[in-house]
């Protein structure tokens, strides 16, 4: 908030300015005052009465990303740099370009001209005739009647609904169907399975504790010699064992990628983030996804989704000062709840009530049971495997979510009494003699 002191009819008062700066996502582009508006910019907005997200909204409606109060975020994501936009410039091209309504066309009463002597008076216009109230079930009507409302029954059975906008998703989902025996499907499913990996030698060397020789577990132990070699040792294996568990540790660990794949398009897609900068960069546009995802009824769908591959994205979020919509995520009673559409397959497999008993039903064993197939390798090594082949790397990582659809479709499917239905019918329910 920035303060400034003005005179007026002198009397002394503060005005408060406000600024924000707002972002963009991947597909929005706007033409503004000769000026283009995309992911590469950000705009900037001072406003001494209101709120800047109100100016944002009236010039941009919903197509943007998020926004930044006070601080602008980091510049070096976007090349195109910021672009200040002046909201009295704004407000001017808005009213000049909405029509005036606070003029009041004169009664046609008082502006009626007066008629000469001898000459008619024009004739009134006939009033519109009102429309014959519609007959309830059960009256007599006349053929002439019934003619009249069937062509309008036909007239109203043919117009088509108009379609319903679908904010930024990469295809259109195809209208949900109901079928007999069946509740109405969701219109799709976007599917999310992140790669971790441990943050760059010199942040990691920079952020983990301090070696305590006194921590070192000495053992029976006493000849001097032998307890320094057993410090000696200890202290070259303190990184290292921050290192090993830091994919699973958000405070020394970050996202070196992120598998995604939606219903309606076929092929998984992997965005490689394996930098800071980079990665602050990927998990807006994955919170951006998602948001999109779940606003337009789509289900995110993944395996153990809740408690690793969210919990990282939100805490990576935290760290790097990317809020979390709350459209995903919430807090109640000093308890996390994600959105409804939010779906974890690990839990789905396991059933309610069940959900510590994860061990031994990972997505390899899960997926092996369900559809006859498991994954190509182990996560917990990806960053090693990425440094040495990026492109095995990457290919295992789109079969990860490969998986993640599959056993979707296999477990996600079984909620329609129509399935239930067709698989009897297909004899796959073994008779009782």
């Amino acid at each position: 908030m920035e303060g400034k002191q003005s005179n007026h009819n002198h009397n002394n008062r503060i005005e408060m300015s406000t600024t924000s700066y707002f972002t963009f996502g991947q597909k929005h582009q706007h033409e503004l005052s000769g000026q283009t508006f995309d992911k590469s910019t950000v705009v900037k907005i001072t406003t001494e009465e209101g709120e800047p997200r109100d100016v944002m909204v009236k010039a941009f409606g919903s197509k943007w990303a998020f926004e930044y109060c006070e601080e602008p975020p980091d510049m070096d994501l976007y090349p195109g740099g910021i672009i200040e936009l002046d909201v009295h410039q704004e407000e001017s091209e808005t009213e000049e370009a909405e029509p005036e309504t606070d003029e009041v066309e004169p009664e046609t009463e008082e502006a009626e001209p007066e008629t000469e002597e001898g000459e008619s008076e024009a004739e009134e216009p006939e009033p519109e005739p009102k429309p014959e109230p519609e007959p309830k079930k059960g009256d007599q009507v006349s053929p002439g009647t019934a003619e009249k409302l069937k062509k309008k029954a036909a007239k109203k059975k043919d117009e088509k609904p108009e379609p319903v906008e679908v904010r930024d998703l990469p295809d259109e989902p195809e209208p949900a169907t109901k079928t007999e025996g069946s509740v109405v499907p969701v219109s799709g499913d976007f599917y999310l399975d992140i790669e971790t990996g441990p943050l760059p030698p010199e942040r990691m060397r920079a952020i983990i504790p301090v070696f305590d020789p006194g921590s070192v577990s000495l053992g029976n132990r006493k000849d001097p010699e032998k307890i320094k070699a057993h410090i000696d040792a200890a202290r070259e294996s303190h990184e290292q064992d921050f290192i090993d568990r830091a994919a699973l540790d958000p405070k020394y660990g970050m996202i070196w990628g992120v598998g995604r794949a939606w219903t309606t398009k076929g092929e998984p897609e992997f965005i490689v983030c394996n930098d800071p900068k980079v990665e602050a960069d990927v998990i807006a546009e994955t919170l951006f996804h998602m948001e999109n995802a779940l606003a337009n009824g789509w289900r995110v769908v993944g395996f153990n989704v809740k408690g690793f591959d969210l919990m990282f994205i939100r805490r990576r979020a935290l760290i790097h000062g990317i809020p979390i919509p709350r459209q995903i995520c919430s807090t109640y009673r000093g308890r996390l709840q994600w959105h409804e559409g939010v779906v974890d397959l690990m839990h789905e497999w396991l059933g309610p009530g069940q959900e510590r008993e994860y061990s031994g039903n990972g997505l390899d064993a899960v997926c092996k049971a369900v559809c006859g197939f498991g994954k190509k390798g182990s996560g917990k090594h990806f960053h090693e495997q990425f440094l040495n082949d990026e492109k095995v790397a990457i290919e295992y990582a789109k079969w990860d979510v490969h998986c993640t659809q599959a056993l979707g479709k296999s477990i996600l499917q079984a909620d329609s009494l129509a399935e239930i239905r067709k698989r009897a019918e297909s004899k796959m329910v073994t008779e009782i003699v």
